[in-house]
């Protein structure tokens, strides 16, 4: 038994010991022995991968035969991964605070020239 990999990146290696211990018809379990991982992340990892072959063109019948997905597991997947918000960067929650600070400061310029005309 490997030592455990748990939260570490997934190797190019890892994937394709993956796919042929699938192949050999090992369950998720015996799978995470191997590899040091859960079973839960071998899942994972299996829907993971069967969503790059689905958006590299690859037919349903050949992401069941590789991943041994259901068919149904395999459309929740792509739903899912189709339907996530995607995760804002730092880059863009610094260029989103810029631009509101722009349109408070144009606001409060607005609102005073108001103010202005009204005193008048």
């Amino acid at each position: 038994m490997t030592l455990p990999r748990y939260y570490c990146p997934w190797s190019e290696k890892e994937e394709h010991i993956l796919l042929v211990e699938i192949d050999h018809d090992m369950n998720d379990n015996e799978i995470a022995l191997i590899l040091g991982r859960t079973s839960g992340a071998i899942v994972a990892r299996r829907k993971e991968i069967a969503y790059r072959m689905h958006k590299q063109g690859n037919p349903i019948e050949i992401i069941i035969k590789k991943t041994r997905l259901s068919y149904m597991d395999i459309q929740q997947t792509i739903y899912a991964k189709q339907h996530t918000p995607k995760k804002c960067t730092n880059q863009n929650q610094s260029t989103d605070l810029i631009e509101i600070k722009k349109d408070v400061k144009e606001l409060l310029r607005l609102l005073n020239a108001v103010y202005e005309f009204e005193q008048q």
